[in-house]
C-alpha cells in the first residue's frame, strides 16, 4: 500500500502576486498555524481562482487541515478537494513544481479510501508527479521526503499484496528501504526536520538495524515540536528507544 502521510513544507518561497502575499501565508505555515493558513488561503482563492500560487497553496492547506481531523469522511472530502485544486494548479502552470508535488501527496493520502487496484495504479502516477516536481526544483525538501516515503511504502508492501500487484500489472512498482534512506538523507541534509528523522528511524527499524534506528528516533525528538501532529510523532519515536 502506497500511502504517504505527514508531509509539509517548512519554508515557502516569498511571492507577492497582485495583492496576494505568499510569504505571509508561508510564514504561518512554517509556524504550524494551519487553521489560519486555511482561512487566509480560502479567502484569497475566492477572490482569484486563476493564480497558481494561490491554488497550489489551497491544495496544501486542504492536506494540512485533514491531517488533524479524526472523522474519516471529513478527511477524505478535504483530500479530494485538495486533489482537484492541485490538478487545477497544474492546468494553470504545468512547469511549476508545487502543483505536481501536492497532487502526488494528496493522491497518496487518498490511498486509505480506494481499492487496492487503484492504489497500485496511482503509485505510478505518484512517483511520476514527484519526479516531475524534483526535476523542476531538485532541492525541494518536501519532494525529496515524499519520494523517500514512496520508496518506504513500496518496500514495505507484504508478500500477498505483491502477488496481487504482479497479477494486475506487468511491472508493479519496486523500491527498497535503502532507496528511501537515500532520499530521506538528502532531505535531512537540506533541512533537518522531525518527520524526516522519524522516517529514517522507521527504515532502519525495518532493516533490523537497531542502533541506527534509535539514533534517528532521538534526532526526531531533538527537533522542536511545532504542532499536535508532531506531538503524536514524538510519542511514536519514544516507543523505539
Amino acid at each position: 500500500q502506497v500511502h504517504i502521510t505527514g508531509i509539509f513544507i517548512l519554508k515557502g518561497s516569498k511571492v507577492m502576486d497582485e495583492g496576494f502575499d505568499a510569504s505571509a501565508v508561508d510564514a504561518l505555515h512554517a509556524d504550524g498555524k494551519f487553521n489560519e493558513v486555511f482561512a487566509e488561503i480560502s479567502e484569497a482563492y475566492a477572490a482569484d481562482r486563476n493564480n497558481v500560487e494561490i491554488v497550489w497553496r489551497y491544495a496544501r492547506a486542504c492536506f494540512d487541515r485533514q491531517e488533524a481531523l479524526s472523522d474519516e469522511k471529513e478527511r477524505e472530502d478535504l483530500v479530494r478537494r485538495g486533489l482537484v485544486l492541485s490538478e487545477a494548479a497544474i492546468r494553470l502552470d504545468d512547469s511549476h513544481y508545487a502543483p505536481h508535488k501536492w497532487k502526488a501527496i494528496l493522491l497518496s493520502e487518498l490511498g486509505g479510501h480506494i481499492t487496492l487496484r487503484e492504489k497500485i495504479s496511482d503509485s505510478y502516477l505518484i512517483r511520476d508527479e514527484l519526479e516531475r516536481a524534483l526535476l523542476a526544483k531538485p532541492d525541494d525538501v518536501t519532494t525529496l521526503y515524499s519520494l523517500g516515503k514512496w520508496c518506504q511504502a513500496v518496500a514495505g508492501v507484504g508478500w500477498a499484496q505483491r502477488k496481487i500487484a504482479s497479477a494486475l500489472f506487468e511491472t508493479p512498482p519496486r523500491a527498497t528501504y535503502e532507496d528511501a534512506i537515500d532520499f530521506f538523507r538528502r532531505a535531512y541534509e537540506i533541512s533537518p526536520t522531525k518527520r524526516t528523522a522519524f522516517a529514517m528511524g522507521e527504515c532502519y527499524h525495518d532493516l533490523c538495524r537497531k542502533v541506527e534506528c534509535r539514533e534517528w528516533m532521538q534526532k526526531c525528538l531533538d527537533v522542536t515540536t511545532m504542532s499536535e501532529v508532531e506531538q503524536k510523532l514524538d510519542q511514536k519515536a519514544k516507543s523505539y528507544l
